[in-house]
């Protein structure tokens, strides 16, 4: 993820946002942009990475080890626990990358669009129709540029995977096991148990 004021108004204009194009016309591409991150942990520390050649000038996370970890590493930006006092006292940002737990992506998107702020946002978007709907309106009434970010489902293992899917190459698919697993923790030790799962 690469930020600059040009690349807003080519991710305007390559996506038909002729209204966000505008607003991006405004941000000089010459000088780093002024972000905001919400949420460092995770794949938030992944996104900060990201940006760390822009000008960091608030991070928020309501873990308070987390954020500390990440004002360490961006000693000259305020650190907030609360996105929603960040966005009330922050006045001079040109946009924020939100990466916290999903069912704040939504509220964080529209708070943040609302104060005229381009937004990069993590998936999922949204939880519902209403709430992506609500987003895009407040994004086309504001003119600014929003993104979902989809690297690893946008990818070319996953395409073919689908291909394989639509093809019958595996056939049926009757059960599928997923297991949760984070960085911090390991995988866990069992067998999948045999015969049929009613799940």
């Amino acid at each position: 993820m690469q930020w600059t004021g040009a690349t807003l108004g080519l991710a305007a204009s390559s996506h038909g946002i002729v209204s966000s194009a505008k607003a991006a016309e405004n941000i000089d591409p010459n000088r780093p942009l002024n972000l905001a991150v919400i949420g460092v942990a995770n794949r938030g520390s992944a996104n900060l990475a990201g940006v760390q050649s822009q000008n960091l000038t608030a991070l928020c996370d309501v873990d308070e080890n987390y954020l500390k970890d990440a004002g360490k590493r961006f000693p000259k930006a305020k650190l907030y626990r609360d996105y929603r006092e960040m966005l009330r006292e922050e006045n001079d940002l040109d946009g924020v990358v939100i990466s916290t737990p999903d069912h704040h992506h939504a509220p964080a998107t529209i708070r943040a669009i609302e104060k005229g702020l381009h937004v990069y946002c993590e998936k999922p978007l949204t939880h519902t129709v209403a709430e992506a709907r609500a987003i895009r309106m407040a994004a086309k009434e504001a003119g600014v540029v929003t993104q979902m970010g989809t690297q690893i489902h946008a990818g070319a293992n996953y395409r073919r995977v689908v291909e394989m899917i639509q093809d019958g190459v595996i056939g049926n698919v009757t059960r599928v096991h997923v297991v949760g697993w984070e960085r911090r923790g390991a995988r866990p030790s069992c067998q999948t148990p045999r015969g049929r799962s009613t799940v």
